[in-house]
């Protein structure tokens, strides 16, 4: 019992370390070690008129549409990826029209940048099925990833309305609703240079366009009125426009303020305040959600994140309260939490089955040499494992990160240095950043054309990628909030860092940042991983330090981490091949006497009890083979008393021959034992080898055994009984169906072609193989005496295969059967043809050719010429011995290949020219004989 249960342990202790290597160690790092929403993020969030919260969620290789109901549960996640191209794609803003259709903006980004290269807007009905493409547009040159390119949408009863900036100009574009067409350009407002200060705009259904510009105004465009401008009085930011029926909504980034406006005038008044407390136990303000949306009612939703739980605001202005609470990695870990229990009780089921047939089939026996050396291989596989995965790839991987973290570093000085040589030439050293547009652009140029000019060595190349793809931004710290001073995307000084879209994070490190210390995080945004790095710049503004906040995407970083990854567990491959090796070596040797004192019993136990054991360890394996040579001697003295008692067992049958005769136990068999059975199928095979004869006999009988091991399983798998083993071939039973017998004949062909590719790569001859498969009645039996008897089966069928499969050989016919055979078929699938009567011991038998299973070359022969061959067996039947042999003649000439066509050619110029006719198929040999 004890060996019993430390063999299950051991066991299962392997299955679940290959488990855990290969299927369960990503999912229990996620599950236990990685934090939950590490790579998830969400984004465009809306409402409808009816408190249905939509939004964007973001996952590895994955884009959901996921709809919340008023009470905060999740009505639907949809997979989306396959309808908006992918995951590479930033997704802006979910517009809901009166009909309550989804109108998504994205824009699709080029790998391994943050530039657009396509905007496309898509329609989904409020189920979240896909209904059509809006808009699509390929940029001919490439913008900046933080520039809003499509307008907020407004619609009424007929169209939906939005604008695009396309370069200089704001084209108006109107969709009609329920079409499949694409939408149509109405109006375009030329924008000239003022296009490139444009921070958010919408299109109202009148086809004009209310525009957020640079410096904290409003410019309201029209194709019929006067342009309309609204300045703020204070220093103010709009980044976002909602339509709601008669009037719209804007939002203050900069305070958080959202404002309503009417469709017919430009006088914004405010809706809710930035600083309006909405929850009085944690004293959270309005404008500390993350994520703000403005129904077409005017109701408005709001969503905050604390510590990976999203908790949800649902009302209207006035009255603003929390709904409920959710967690977008919930369902995912459910999913993973199935999955694992899964993987662990598949780990069990499978260490189950491999110990019951340790335990049931090999008796818990195994050989030294593999029981040692699995367990040494597998100490060595798991040991490189997670000395690879857990400590030399985690080391390496750090390493990589602070060295892109230096470069990152490197570069941050590089821009600091380069802004401080800006501002002193321009006198500008208080930080007065209005003209920092310029100085971004100047730097892009000149770093543009230093990596063109190929003026960077290969130890710089990646830190002038990194300074060319960075997201550079300086902050300053107003009256507790952070707002960006300058910027190289295009984000006007006084933005809220928090919009930047880095997280809570950037706001904590940029308060380490002020005390003249390096800080980095990594974040994910919807155009995914980046690492975030806050650095003092020496710089201030009204005294308070100016930060650089500059982030790099994650992607090149990744890249190298694969590839140095790959390296090492390749290396790591090698080593834990060497050793593998060495151990097999040692273990060879220890076992080597062992083995061969085994080898000495075993001969010993056949019979040879005069064997002498040469073994000569000089250790207890050696006492060992005296105390057993000692044994054999004793047992070869009473071996001679006990040969007439073992000669009862030399009738021994096997157990599968028995339950066909229907008995029991061996003892019960003798001369009168057997039985008669009607109507059974037999397959007769026979083979030959295509070899020379001066081969050495135990060569022949290693040729003979090496297709006998192949084809013999076939027919057992099949439910088939083998009898009647001969040199060259054998006789089964089948007591199945026409269908079951042809199929094992076709999978004996291809267990033939696997076998003749195999002994070809060993350089051994070819074998070739003919069936013949017949239907009858078939007496099973034991012939003869008592001493020795062996299984046999009677049958007319059986006396005829023989010369029926020397025809075969003959008439390059791989599978043969019998008409009843063929009608019994209940396919009529089969590639078959009928050769016509062949005489068989004065017995005439309809033979047909079934030539699914022949090579290629010959099959295309037989299925090309098959009506011809037709007609020709039809014209000799009746005697039209010299059109049938045209008939031949064209087949032969197309290809000799076709045995059977060849041998009536032979045949019918024999009969046109002998008085003696053959009226039935033979070959050319057996013509030649009877001649």
């Amino acid at each position: 019992m004890f060996k019993k249960a430390v063999s299950f342990i051991v066991i299962f202790v392997a299955i679940s370390s290959l488990v855990y290597v290969f299927f369960a160690n990503n999912l229990i790092d996620q599950l236990f070690f990685q934090p939950k929403n590490e790579n998830i993020v969400e984004s465009a969030h809306c409402v409808d008129r009816s408190g249905n919260i939509y939004y964007i969620l973001q996952e590895p290789n994955q884009v959901f549409l996921v709809s919340l109901d008023s009470t905060g549960r999740q009505v639907y996640r949809k997979d989306i990826a396959n309808f908006v191209g992918g995951n590479n794609c930033i997704f802006d803003n979910i517009f809901v029209d009166q009909d309550k259709n989804l109108l998504l903006t994205t824009y699709g980004l080029v790998p391994n940048s943050t530039l657009i290269k396509q905007v496309g807007i898509y329609m989904f009905h409020d189920d979240g099925s896909f209904d059509t493409q809006v808009f699509k547009y390929n940029l001919s040159q490439f913008y900046d990833s933080k520039f809003r390119l499509i307008s907020s949408m407004s619609d009424d009863d007929k169209n939906i309305y939005f604008g695009f900036l396309n370069d200089t100009t704001v084209d108006v574009y109107a969709y009609t609703k329920g079409s499949k067409g694409p939408a149509k350009t109405i109006h375009a407002y030329p924008m000239g240079d003022s296009a490139a200060k444009i921070n958010a705009y919408i299109v109202l259904p009148s086809g004009e366009t209310v525009l957020s510009m640079e410096g904290g105004s409003l410019l309201r465009k029209s194709a019929t009125k006067k342009d309309t401008l609204y300045k703020f009085a204070e220093k103010s930011i709009v980044d976002h426009f909602w339509f709601a029926g008669n009037q719209f909504y804007c939002r203050e980034a900069v305070s958080g303020t959202i404002y309503v406006m009417s469709t017919a005038d430009l006088y914004p008044s405010a809706a809710i305040k930035g600083d309006k407390i909405i929850s009085d136990k944690d004293k959270l303000e309005f404008r500390q959600l993350n994520s703000v949306a403005v129904g077409n009612v005017g109701n408005v939703m709001g969503i905050i994140n604390n510590n990976g739980l999203n908790r949800i605001f649902l009302g209207g202005f006035a009255f603003l309260p929390e709904i409920g609470k959710y967690d977008s990695s919930d369902r995912a870990d459910l999913r993973q939490w199935f999955l694992l229990a899964g993987i662990i009780i598949g780990a069990i089921i499978v260490s189950l089955l491999l110990w019951d047939f340790y335990f049931s089939f090999l008796h818990m026996r195994l050989s030294i040499l593999y029981r040692q050396a699995f367990l040494v291989i597998l100490v060595i596989f798991m040991a490189l494992y997670f000395l690879t995965n857990y400590v030399i790839v985690p080391q390496s991987e750090e390493t990589q990160r602070q060295m892109y973290l230096t470069d990152q570093v490197k570069a941050g000085q590089m821009i600091i240095a380069a802004y401080k040589g800006y501002a002193e030439n321009s006198k500008d050293n208080q930080g007065d950043y209005s003209n920092s547009g310029d100085f971004f652009e100047r730097f892009r140029k000149n770093l543009t054309s230093f990596l063109l000019n190929g003026r960077a060595d290969t130890s710089d190349n990646n830190l002038y990628n990194l300074l060319n793809t960075a997201e550079v931004n300086f902050i300053v710290n107003s009256g507790g909030q952070y707002l960006v001073t300058a910027s190289n995307e295009r984000y006007e000084a006084g933005y809220p860092a928090s919009l930047l879209g880095y997280g809570p994070a950037l706001n904590t490190l940029s308060k380490t940042a002020e005390q003249n210390r390096l800080a980095s995080f990594e974040v994910m945004t919807p155009r995914g991983r980046v690492l975030c790095l806050v650095m003092p710049t020496g710089l201030t503004i009204s005294g308070s330090p100016v930060l650089l906040s500059m982030a790099v995407g994650l992607n090149i970083l990744d890249r190298n981490i694969f590839t140095m990854a790959d390296t090492v567990t390749n290396y790591m491959r090698l080593i834990g091949l060497l050793l593998v090796v060495l151990v097999i070596i040692v273990e060879y040797f220890n076992v080597f006497n062992v083995r061969k004192l085994k080898k000495g019993v075993d001969l010993i136990a056949a019979g040879d009890y005069g064997r002498d054991l040469d073994v000569h360890s000089g250790d207890e394996i050696e006492d060992l083979s005296y105390s057993i040579r000692a044994l054999s001697l004793n047992i070869l003295k009473t071996t001679i008393s006990l040969n007439k008692l073992n000669a009862s067992y030399y009738r021994f049958v096997p157990q599968k021959f028995l339950e066909i005769l229907g008995e029991t136990s061996i003892e019960n068999v003798g001369k009168k034992s057997f039985v008669s059975k009607k109507n059974m199928m037999l397959l007769c095979l026979r083979f030959r080898l295509l070899t020379s004869m001066g081969e050495k006999s135990e060569a022949i009988f290693a040729n003979i055994n090496d297709v006998f091991e192949k084809i013999v399983p076939v027919v057992s798998e099949n439910e088939g009984t083998v009898y009647n083993f001969r040199p060259d071939g054998f006789n089964a039973v089948f007591e199945g169906t026409s269908e079951l017998v042809l199929q094992t004949a076709f999978r004996i062909r291809e267990v033939l072609s696997a076998l003749n590719q195999q002994r070809e790569r060993r350089g051994e001859s070819g074998v070739d193989i003919r069936i013949y498969i017949a239907k009858g009645n078939i007496m099973l039996g034991f012939v003869g005496d008592e001493k020795r008897m062996e299984p046999a089966a009677i049958s007319n069928e059986a006396q005829k295969a023989d010369p029926i499969l020397r025809i075969c050989f003959d008439s390059n016919i791989y599978v043969a059967c019998t008409k009843e055979i063929h009608e019994g078929l209940q396919s009529s699938d089969y590639r078959s043809r009928s050769i016509g009567e062949v005489m068989i011991e004065e017995e005439k038998v309809q033979l047909y050719d079934l030539y699914d299973s022949d090579p290629y070359a010959l099959l295309k022969i037989k299925e090309t010429h098959a009506d011809r061959f037709e007609l020709g067996v039809k014209l000799f039947g009746k005697g039209d011995y010299a059109r049938a042999r045209k008939m031949f003649m064209d087949i032969i000439k197309y290809s000799s290949q076709d045995g059977a066509a060849r041998n009536y050619m032979y045949v019918a110029e024999y009969n046109l020219r002998s008085d003696n006719k053959q009226s039935t198929y033979t070959t050319i040999y057996e013509l030649e004989r009877m001649r």
